[in-house]
């Protein structure tokens, strides 16, 4: 091999691996005592800054409602990371620590599709958060797509609306069975997202539609973050 041909191969590869490498979003949750939240996340956040990841969201987590079977948590956080942390081994004993400090620890990690959309770095407080979990039954994917389109187009004309924030389609999972998504939304407050399910039946009713056509299961967990 002639080195022009060398260097035209080493260029295919580097270029091959900067398409490919782009940050993922982990979003976790776990139990514990409500006064030693603050001091897992801020141990947290010092073990990932060598590893290049930064806590978008973290805060109270209330349930979830649904056909997962979840365990008991009440704590959430979301992070935005260079690489895949659950593959990094120097980040093992990063999540070791993480499952000592609390219970029943569940970590999802995947790529988000509204990271370009969305900015997920504006203050969050004061809102309504809800995860969603979700496998499809991929039975119909297109007539899927097309009716998630709009619901999402129908639910944006109404007052007290969602937005989605983040559209985590899960390739990793520590703690549970890998559902296929997780999509994070937001209300601007408690108040709003009561007022959006009141308001809009019809619209409600198009939506549990949805989840019996297109899923096989999934669920929903409220919460309410710190920043």
């Amino acid at each position: 091999m002639n080195i022009r041909m060398l260097y035209s191969l080493l260029g295919c590869l580097i270029t091959s691996q900067a398409v490919y490498a782009q940050p993922v979003s982990l979003f976790g949750m776990f139990q514990t005592k409500s006064n030693a939240h603050n001091k897992v996340i801020n141990n947290l956040e010092q073990g990932l800054k060598p590893l290049g990841c930064l806590i978008l969201r973290e805060g109270k987590s209330f349930g979830g409602q649904g056909n997962y079977q979840l365990p008991p948590t009440n704590s959430f956080f979301i992070l935005k990371c260079e690489q895949s942390l659950l593959d990094q081994k120097s980040a093992h004993s990063l999540i070791e620590r993480l499952n000592n400090e609390t219970h029943n620890l569940v970590l999802l990690e995947g790529t988000d599709s509204q990271s370009n959309k969305l900015s997920s770095t504006e203050p969050g407080t004061n809102r309504s958060y809800i995860f969603k979990l979700s496998d499809y039954n991929n039975t119909s994917p297109v007539q899927r797509n097309l009716d998630l389109s709009q619901l999402n187009t129908s639910a944006k004309s109404v007052e007290h609306h969602y937005t989605t924030e983040s559209f985590i389609q899960v390739d990793n999972a520590y703690g549970m069975e890998r559902p296929d998504e997780l999509v994070v939304i937001y209300y601007n407050s408690a108040s709003d997202g009561q007022k959006f399910r009141d308001y809009n039946p019809g619209l409600m009713a198009k939506i549990s539609r949805f989840n019996q056509d297109h899923l096989t299961r999934f669920s929903y967990i409220s919460a309410e973050t710190n920043r």
